[in-house]
């Protein structure tokens, strides 16, 4: 395993010990003025922010930090040089919290690096000092009183993808269900896409359902990047829409995607454990459902209603709420930055592979169509 990384998050700098073996030290810090790592909510109500928990802008703080975190470090790169000797990597976080007693329990702790330990194939470890800086709210929302905050049925991770449309399908058209869909945004492209399939997807649907989209934006500094694996960005998307129902009192989010990912199944030889991504892995939702309970102090549950059906059941359920149309408009490539407005996915990745034999399976090629992959499978 690589060594050690100290992680110091916060407004406040390192102390000298810290600062003496900076080659190992990682700063970030969300806070506004000084900041490295941008953490900003959209479609927030004023009354609603005014009466924030000091719980919610913590659970936001330490997702954001441990997703900046994972890409300052590198696994060995393209590569993975020495055997990939490097691809786990250890981390030590020091991060301030407003709940300081309850981020110290030792059940909590526990939990959160048994669920990111797992999630990432690597070696989380934390410690939480009290916040002592008093940080005004308005630089971390950006409200819109024009859109009406609604009590809703559920709360849902959105990204654009194929799975994410369906559930979203199931959700509204089949459940009938008033939802909050909260989308994680890194980049403009992603930004766009996904605002322009829910905007298709209202008008396709009439504006008869009730969805209130929360974009939240994360990222950080460019020259921060190392690596770009993104092993914690489930993390990240739970603690977002954690944060999002802990404001309407619920006990449930919703991760939508199918269960041949969600498995982890072990393609090639080489991709083992993290290698494959566990964002939805039955193992991971279990962990995060104990910390959040932990932490919200009732039951809470992390669900995926996807986990029994393969990527054709997906496309499917698309067809079967009349919106195959709006195929084309969701994104499933794995390569984000590269693609264009027209060719929008790569073509030869496993995502974009697993999409197109889906949608033949299906017979709903038609709105797959070749124009939007910049290369074809032989």
């Amino acid at each position: 395993m690589a060594e050690t990384r100290w992680v110091w998050c916060g407004p406040d700098k390192p102390p000298e010990r810290k600062r003496s073996e900076n080659q190992r030290l990682i700063y970030l810090n969300t806070f506004p003025s000084n900041s490295n790592v941008n953490l900003i909510l959209e479609n927030i109500s004023i009354p609603l922010a005014s009466n924030l928990s000091d719980l919610v802008l913590d659970i936001l703080e330490v997702g954001s930090y441990v997703y900046a975190a994972d890409q300052t470090v590198t696994r060995g790169g393209k590569t993975l040089r020495d055997n990939g000797s490097d691809w786990r990597r250890s981390f030590e976080f020091d991060i301030p919290v407003r709940c300081l007693e309850l981020w110290n329990r030792t059940d909590v702790k526990e939990a959160l690096e048994s669920t990111l330990n797992f999630m990432s194939d690597e070696n989380f470890q934390f410690r939480f000092r009290k916040l002592r800086k008093i940080v005004q709210l308005n630089p971390y929302f950006k409200m819109d009183e024009g859109r009406p905050w609604f009590s809703a049925d559920q709360v849902l991770l959105f990204s654009g993808g194929l799975d994410s449309l369906a559930g979203l399908c199931k959700s509204t058209v089949e459940e009938g269900k008033r939802v909050i869909a909260v989308s994680h945004r890194a980049a403009p492209q992603v930004d766009k896409r996904q605002r322009t399939l829910l905007d298709e997807f209202s008008k396709a649907t009439g504006n008869v359902h009730d969805i209130l989209h929360i974009p939240i934006w994360v990222n950080k500094q460019k020259e921060l990047t190392r690596d770009t694996n993104q092993r914690t960005r489930s993390f990240l998307f739970a603690m977002m829409a954690a944060a999002i129902a802990q404001l309407q009192g619920m006990s449930e989010i919703r991760f939508y995607e199918n269960g041949i990912t969600s498995c982890n199944l072990t393609l090639l030889e080489q991709l083992k454990g993290a290698r494959a991504s566990r964002t939805t892995h039955p193992e991971v939702l279990k962990k995060l459902s104990q910390l959040l309970s932990l932490l919200v102090n009732r039951p809470f549950a992390v669900v995926n209603p996807f986990f029994w059906k393969t990527k054709a059941d997906i496309v499917q359920t698309v067809i079967d709420a009349g919106l195959s149309k709006l195929i084309a408009r969701s994104f499933s490539c794995s390569h984000v930055r590269p693609a264009d407005k027209i060719k929008s996915h790569c073509g030869v990745c496993s995502q974009c592979v697993g999409r197109r034999l889906a949608t033949f399976a299906t017979q709903a090629g038609e709105n797959d169509p070749d124009e939007i992959y910049q290369r074809l499978p032989a």
